[in-house]
Order: structure tokens, then C-alpha cells, then sequence
């Protein structure tokens, strides 16, 4: 589904195999107006080129089981800004999260509890409390060509309770690349 540039206001549930197609980042909005979630995903969802913003969570996958049946979406290339506790939030397995822009949430950039096997590449995560935060057992997960910046706690990278098998690919030309 193709959506025309323009500002759209409420929350977002797609619980279906859908790609959404913003015409532009930076002028495709979907504004949460405080929302508890902007975005949620459920299977096989991909929403690329949009600006998420002012929810408490910007995009969410989340899973009831650990083995996470919510799976398989694709989060590209979209800006996500100003939500209260953070950008992504996954609880799922095999999502693919590439080129965002994560910027100014109060919490977290990219935060995984409990989620297996997803990718991570080439997003940008800057001015947020944790950039990049695993936690609960998230494990094989691929982190590649990452850039933290100006993150409040470990260039943006914190590694919590229980987290032994994660892929950080390639070796850091500077700092805060994960």
C-alpha cells in the first residue's frame, strides 16, 4: 500500500501480510498524539519511509510466547522521534530493523527483550537514553554498521541479564559503530 505524503494523526494495528509504503520520511507522518503505540506489527508486516512519532512506543512487535509468533517484519528506512519510552521495541523473533533513524526518545533507540534471531543494520540512534538495549534472554540477534551517537549509556549498546549469544559483525572503524 502506497501512502501519499501528508500527516496522519491516531495509532496504526496491522495484523496482516502488508508492506506500507510512505511517499517520503520526512513528510509521511504518523503522529501517535500520545498513543500507547503508534505502530503496531504483527506477521510479515514491512512500513518503510514514514516518521513515527509521539507515542509512548513508536513501533512495536510484540509477542506473547517466547518464541515469538509475531515474526518476520521488516521496520526500513522510517525516522522515528519523540516517543516516550522508544523507537522500536521488539518481542519477536527473525525481524530485519535497516536504515532508521532513530533520534530524541526519552528511553531507548532499539530495545529487544526476550527476541531471537533478528537483524540490525545500518541504523543511525542518536540523543536517546540506550541506544541499542538487549535484555531477557534476547539471543542471535546480528548487529552490523550500527551508529550510536550521543546516547546517554554505553555508546548506546547495554547488554542485560542473560544475553550470551549476539552477533556484532565486523570490527568498529570508530566508536559507537556496533
Amino acid at each position: 500500500i502506497q501512502v501519499a505524503s501528508g500527516l496522519y494523526y491516531g495509532s496504526v494495528d496491522v495484523n496482516k501480510k502488508i508492506s506500507l509504503v510512505g511517499e517520503n520520511r520526512e513528510t509521511t507522518i504518523i503522529d501517535g498524539k500520545g498513543a500507547r503505540v503508534v505502530v503496531e506489527l504483527g506477521t510479515n508486516v514491512s512500513i518503510t519511509n514514514f516518521t513515527i512519532r509521539d507515542g509512548e512506543y513508536g513501533v512495536r512487535i510484540w509477542s506473547y510466547s517466547y518464541m515469538g509468533e509475531y515474526r518476520g517484519n521488516t521496520i526500513n528506512n522510517n525516522k522515528i522521534t519523540g516517543n516516550l519510552y522508544g523507537a522500536i521495541y521488539v518481542k519477536g523473533a527473525n525481524n530485519t530493523i535497516t536504515d532508521n533513524l532513530i533520534l530524541n526518545n526519552s528511553l531507548f533507540g532499539i530495545h529487544l527483550c526476550n527476541a531471537c534471531n533478528n537483524t540490525m543494520i545500518n541504523n543511525v540512534v542518536v540523543d536517546n537514553l540506550h541506544g541499542i538495549d538487549l535484555e531477557g534472554g534476547s539471543n542471535d540477534n546480528i548487529l552490523r554498521s550500527n551508529r550510536m551517537i550521543n546516547n546517554t549509556y554505553n555508546f548506546g549498546l547495554n547488554l542485560r541479564s542473560g544475553e550470551t549469544r549476539n552477533f556484532l559483525l565486523g570490527t568498529p572503524s570508530r566508536p559507537g559503530i556496533v
